[in-house]
């Protein structure tokens, strides 16, 4: 990967949670897909953009965990490729954006 170049790649991870199972920004940003759709989590039952978005579920405890080991294994895979830095993706209805309230909420 850097054989050619001094320049740093990065790689940028993230849960899109309840903003998930929406077409691509250049067919209608944030709006669901005609079909195909699956079923989302978040940190709690959420609907992105109201009267708009599907429902998506809270996140169980065994979700977050499945969740985490995903991430943990994307991140060996991103240092197995070369990448030298990496980005969590906290912002913009993802995952990560609602765990501190759900955390707050919960005595899990």
């Amino acid at each position: 990967m850097h054989r050619e170049s001094d320049a740093k790649l990065g790689i940028q991870l993230g849960h899109a949670g309840g903003k998930a199972s929406t077409k691509v920004a250049w067919e209608g940003i944030d709006q669901p897909l005609d079909e195909g759709n699956w079923p989302t989590v978040s940190a709690s039952p959420q609907q992105y953009l109201r009267g708009v978005s599907h429902w998506s579920r809270a996140a169980s405890v065994e979700d977050l965990r499945a969740i985490e080991a995903q991430f943990v294994r994307s991140t060996e895979l991103a240092v197995e490729a070369g990448f030298d830095w990496l980005e969590l993706h906290c912002a913009h209805g993802y995952l990560a954006v609602g765990l501190p309230v759900a955390a707050h909420q919960s005595s899990q």
